[in-house]
C-alpha cells in the first residue's frame, strides 16, 4: 500500500522460476532460480478505481526482453520512474500482470490510498454554476473533500463555515442563514441557504458572483447566477409625468422602475401586465410588457391620454396578480362658454350672427392650445346640433387659439322656445346647451281710416330704390342685434283726388311687392353669411391640401391630377363612367375583393389596363396613358377568348352584374391575353419583375441615345399578384398584355431628345416625358394641356402610401367645398336677380301713381 502521490520505484525486475522453486525467506537471489529465456516479456499495468463500478483503466505497457547484469541472466527489466513517473497519483487498486506465453503468467497488486493531505473542496455534482434566487432557499448542495491528487477524503465532522458571494471590488454579501449536516458517505451537505441582498445592481445584467464556502483555509469557490427575487414594487421616475394630462396628449417622460422585495432592479426580460383607464399603448407590444436592460418599464411616448376633460385615469402594473404599481390621475378639466349672452328674444326665422365661443381653464383663462391644424394633427372643431339641424351636416367650425366664431346660425321659422347645443367634436365633454325663445315676425296693423300703423319698435329708415316717403324698414339695433331686417310699406298720409278703392288696390299691391323683397332680401343676407362661411372652409381646405402636397414631394410632380392611387382610380371611373363594363368590374371588385366572385377569380376578367399596372412618376402616368387612349385603358383583360357574348363565362358575370342592379348593355373592350402577340426573345436574368430582354438604342460610336430613359413596357410596375397572371401560353402580363399594346416604345426625358433621336426611333415610336408623342405611322402629337382622367396609378413606397391617402382625402374635401360653394353661390346670384326684378316691378308700378297724386295735390 502507497499514499497518492509518492514517487514510484525507477524499474521493476522479473524472473522466470523454475517449476521446482519454492519460496524461501532469504532474500538472496541465485542463478540457479533464474530460467534464462529468450521471448520478450510483456508488463500491463491496470487501475481499479474504488468506486462501485469495479471498471479497470489500462494506464502503461512495456515489452521487455531477457537481460544481464553482473552474474545474474535471464532478468526482465521494466522501466516505471522515467516512463510514467505520476503512476500512482490517483487512489485505488493498481494490477501489475506479467506473462510469456499463456503459459507462464504472474499478477502483483498495489493498492494506493489518499494522500494525507487536504487538497481543496469542491461540489460533488461538479456543477460548474449554481442559481441563486433572492429571497428564497436554494435546494441542497453537497461538497467533498479532495486531497492534493484529487482523491475524495471522507469528512468526519462538520466543520465551522463560512458562506460569501463575491463579484468587483465593491460587491461582497454574507450568507448567514443556512445548515451543515455530514452524510454517511462522508459527504458534507449543505442546506436551506438564503440570500437576501439589495446590492444586485452592481452586478447587472448578468448578475455573476463567486460563491465561496471555507472552513479556515480550505475554501471551495463556484460561478453563482444571482436571480432577483420575485417583483414586489415599482416607482416612478418622474412623479410629475402623469401630471397636468390632457385628451390626446402622448405622456413624454414615463418611466417605471419595478424592483423585488430587496429592492434589487428586475431582471431584463421579465414580465408584468399593465391595466388601463383613460389610457392607450400605441405600439405593437400590447399590454404585457417585458423589463428592459435598465430594469424599467419604459412608456414615454406611447402611453396616450384617450379619456376626455375633466375624467379620471388609472394605471397599473401586474405581476402574478399582484398590483406593483396603482397611480390615478385626472385629466385637465376645461370648460366650453360663450364669449357673449344670447338675446332673451329673435324673430323667427332670423339669423344669430358672431356667436363667439371660448374655451377655459380651471382658473378662467383661455387655452389658446385649443387650435385647430391639421398639418401637426391637432384637430379641434366645434359642431352644432338641434332638432332641426344635425351634426352630420358636415359643417364645423375650427378653433383657433382657444376661440371658435360661428359666423351665422340660422334659426327655426317656429315660434317658441329654440334649443341647440354646441360642443367639440372629439371631445364631447366641451359642450354648451344652449336656448331662445323666437317671436313671430314683426307686421304692421292698419286703423280705421287704412292707414298704417307700426310695431311700436319699428322706426323710419332710408332704403334702396324705396323712397322713405311710402316704405318703413326694421333695422337691427344695439339693443336687439337679432332683429331681422323687414321692408314694410305705408301710405301717403293725404291722397287727395284719388279714390278710395284705387288707393287700396295700390296699397294692397305693394304690400306684395314689399313682403317679397323682404323675403329675398332676408335671403340674400343668409346665403351671404353661408358664402362666407363656405369661402371660409375652402381656403381652409385648400391650404390643407397644398401642405399635404408639399409633404409628397416629388411624388406629385408636374401633373398632380394624374397622382392618384388604385381605390381612388377605381372610384373615378364608377363615378366618370357609370354605364360602362369598367365601372361594373370596379364596383364589383370593391364589393367583393376576396372573391368567390366571378371576375376575381383566375378564369375570368384580371382587371382593367388601367388598374394591372403602375409607374413611377406623374409625367410618364400621363403621357402612357394619353398614348393608349381612354377605351385601351378601360379595356377589359381576360385569360381567354372564351369570355364573349351568351359563352357560360360571359353568362355568369352578367348575374353577377344584375344582382349589383347594374348593366352590361353599353359597347366595351376585351383583351385576351391568348390572342395577343408575345415577346419572344427572353427576360432580364434574376430581375423579380420578370423586365424583357430589350436592347437599347445606341449612336454609331457606340454610346446612349442622349435623354433616353428606357422602353415603356419595361417602365410599367406590376404588383406580386399581377405577377403571378399568366396566360395558357405561360406568359405573363408584361409579355403578353403590356408588350402588345407598348411594343418597344422608348421613352425620353423631353421633346428635343425625341426629335433628335428619331434615326433610332422604330416600331411603336416614342414619347417624352412632357408630353410629346411620335406614333409608329409617323404622327406627331405635341404637348399640350390636355388632362387625360384615366391613368396609370403612380407606384409608392409604403411610408408614402399614407400621405397619398391623406392627400387624396384633403382633394376631395377641397372638391366638395367647391362644389357646395358654387352651389350657394348660385342661390346668391338668383335671390339678387329676383330682388332686383322685384325692385324694377315696384318703381314701374308706385312711378306712374305717384305722379298723378301729385298732379292732383296741384
Amino acid at each position: 500500500m502507497v499514499r497518492a502521490g509518492q514517487t514510484p520505484p525507477e524499474q521493476f525486475v522479473a524472473v522466470v522460476r523454475p517449476a521446482s522453486f519454492t519460496t524461501s525467506k532469504s532474500k538472496n537471489l541465485m542463478q540457479t532460480h533464474i530460467v534464462k529465456m529468450k521471448e520478450e516479456m510483456p508488463m500491463e499495468v491496470e487501475l481499479q478505481e474504488n468506486n462501485n463500478t469495479n471498471s479497470t483503466k489500462a494506464l502503461y505497457s512495456h515489452r521487455s526482453s531477457p537481460t544481464s547484469r553482473g552474474r545474474y541472466h535471464g532478468l526482465y527489466v521494466f522501466p516505471l520512474q522515467s516512463k510514467i513517473p505520476n503512476i500512482f497519483k490517483k487512489a485505488g487498486t493498481y494490477n501489475f500482470s506479467f506473462s510469456i506465453g499463456s503459459s507462464i503468467t504472474c499478477q502483483k497488486k498495489v493498492l494506493v490510498v489518499p494522500s494525507s493531505k487536504v487538497g481543496r473542496w469542491r461540489l460533488s455534482s461538479n456543477m460548474e454554476s449554481i442559481i441563486l434566487p433572492v429571497g428564497c432557499s436554494m435546494k441542497p448542495y453537497h461538497i467533498a473533500c479532495f486531497d492534493e491528487q484529487g482523491n475524495r477524503l471522507r469528512f468526519t465532522s462538520v466543520p465551522s463555515l463560512e458562506i460569501k458571494l463575491k463579484a468587483r471590488p465593491d460587491f461582497e454579501a454574507v450568507i448567514d442563514k443556512f445548515e451543515a449536516s455530514l452524510m454517511p458517505n462522508g459527504i458534507l451537505k449543505v442546506k436551506d441557504m438564503l440570500v437576501e441582498t439589495g446590492g444586485l445592481d452592481k452586478i447587472r445584467p448578468h448578475y455573476k458572483a463567486t460563491l465561496e464556502i471555507r472552513s479556515k483555509d480550505k475554501p471551495i469557490s463556484v460561478l453563482a447566477v444571482f436571480k432577483p427575487g420575485p417583483l414586489k414594487s415599482a416607482v416612478e421616475k418622474n412623479p410629475q409625468a402623469l401630471e397636468n394630462l390632457l385628451p390626446d396628449c402622448t405622456v413624454k417622460n414615463f418611466i417605471l422602475e419595478i424592483f423585488d422585495g430587496y429592492n434589487n432592479h428586475a431582471p431584463e426580460g421579465a414580465n408584468v401586465l399593465i391595466r388601463l383607464d383613460g389610457y392607450r399603448i400605441q405600439d405593437s407590444m400590447g399590454l404585457n410588457r417585458k423589463v428592459n436592460s435598465g430594469g424599467c418599464i419604459d412608456l414615454s411616448g406611447i402611453l396616450k391620454v384617450t379619456a376626455g376633460y375633466g375624467k379620471s385615469v388609472s394605471l397599473s402594473v401586474m405581476f402574478h396578480n399582484e398590483t406593483l404599481f396603482r397611480k390615478e390621475s385626472l385629466v385637465e378639466k376645461r370648460e366650453l362658454i360663450l364669449l357673449e349672452e344670447l338675446p332673451g328674444n329673435c324673430v323667427a326665422g332670423s339669423n344669430l350672427a358672431n356667436l363667439i365661443f371660448r374655451v377655459i381653464d380651471s382658473n378662467g383663462s383661455t387655452d389658446t392650445n385649443i387650435h385647430h391644424d391639421e398639418n401637426s394633427g391637432s384637430l379641434h372643431t366645434m359642431s352644432i346640433e338641434s332638432d332641426s339641424r344635425s351634426s352630420e351636416d358636415g359643417i364645423s367650425y375650427a378653433f383657433v387659439h382657444g376661440y371658435c366664431n360661428v359666423p351665422s346660425l340660422s334659426l327655426p321659422e317656429t315660434v317658441g322656445e329654440f334649443s341647440f347645443k354646441v360642443f367639440h367634436s372629439r371631445c364631447p365633454e366641451l359642450h354648451m346647451s344652449l336656448k331662445i325663445h323666437l317671436t313671430p315676425a314683426q307686421t304692421f296693423e292698419r286703423d280705421e281710416t287704412r292707414s298704417i300703423i307700426p310695431h311700436p319698435t319699428m322706426f323710419l329708415t332710408p332704403q334702396t330704390q324705396i323712397s322713405s316717403a311710402t316704405a318703413l324698414v326694421v333695422a337691427p339695433t344695439q339693443q336687439d342685434p337679432s332683429s331681422q331686417i323687414r321692408v314694410l310699406p305705408m301710405t301717403a298720409l293725404s291722397l287727395a283726388g284719388s279714390s278710395q278703392t284705387g288707393m287700396m288696390d295700390m296699397v294692397e299691391f305693394t304690400e306684395t311687392i314689399q313682403e317679397k323683397l323682404n323675403s329675398y332680401n332676408a335671403c340674400v343676407v343668409e346665403v351671404n353669411e353661408r358664402v362666407k362661411c363656405l369661402e371660409a372652409e375652402h381656403e381652409q381646405a385648400n391650404q390643407e391640401l397644398s401642405a399635404l402636397q408639399a409633404s409628397l414631394g416629388p411624388l406629385v410632380g408636374a401633373f398632380p391630377e394624374c397622382l392618384s392611387t388604385k381605390t381612388s382610380l377605381m372610384k373615378k371611373i364608377e363615378d366618370k363612367h357609370h354605364d360602362t363594363a369598367a365601372a361594373v368590374f370596379c364596383s364589383l371588385y370593391r364589393t367583393d375583393p376576396n372573391p368567390q366572385s366571378f371576375v376575381m377569380s383566375r378564369k375570368g376578367v384580371f382587371g382593367l389596363v388601367a388598374l394591372l399596372g403602375s409607374v413611377s412618376s406623374t409625367s410618364l402616368s400621363r403621357v402612357l396613358s394619353e398614348y393608349l387612349g381612354e377605351d385601351t385603358m378601360l379595356a377589359l383583360v381576360c385569360k381567354s377568348s372564351r369570355f364573349v357574348p351568351n359563352s357560360p363565362e360571359h353568362v355568369r358575370l352578367q348575374s353577377e352584374v344584375d344582382e349589383l342592379g347594374r348593366s352590361l348593355t353599353s359597347r366595351f373592350h376585351v383583351l385576351y391575353l391568348d390572342a395577343v402577340r408575345t415577346w419572344k426573345y427572353g427576360l432580364v436574368k434574376d430581375d423579380p419583375q420578370t423586365r424583357l430582354a430589350m436592347v437599347d438604342p445606341r449612336l454609331p460610336n457606340g454610346k446612349p441615345v442622349p435623354g433616353f430613359l428606357g422602353f415603356a413596357v419595361n417602365m410599367i410596375f406590376l404588383a406580386p399578384q399581377d405577377l403571378s397572371i399568366k396566360s395558357y401560353s405561360g406568359h405573363g402580363l408584361r409579355e403578353s398584355l403590356f408588350y402588345s399594346l407598348l411594343g418597344n416604345l422608348q421613352v425620353y426625358e423631353t421633346q428635343k431628345h425625341v426629335e433628335a433621336a428619331l434615326p433610332h426611333v422604330n416600331g411603336c415610336g416614342a414619347v417624352s416625358l412632357d408630353g410629346f408623342i411620335v406614333k409608329e405611322n409617323g404622327y406627331f402629337i405635341y404637348s399640350g394641356s390636355s388632362k387625360t382622367e384615366i391613368h396609370f396609378p403612380i407606384t409608392v413606397k409604403a411610408h408614402e402610401e399614407e400621405k397619398l391617402i391623406k392627400w387624396e382625402a384633403a382633394k376631395e374635401k377641397v372638391a366638395m367645398a367647391s362644389k357646395k360653394l358654387e352651389k350657394e353661390r348660385c342661390m346668391l346670384r338668383k335671390a339678387e336677380k329676383r330682388m332686383k326684378s322685384a325692385n324694377e316691378r315696384y318703381g314701374n308700378a308706385t312711378e306712374p301713381f305717384l305722379e298723378n297724386l301729385l298732379l292732383d295735390q296741384e
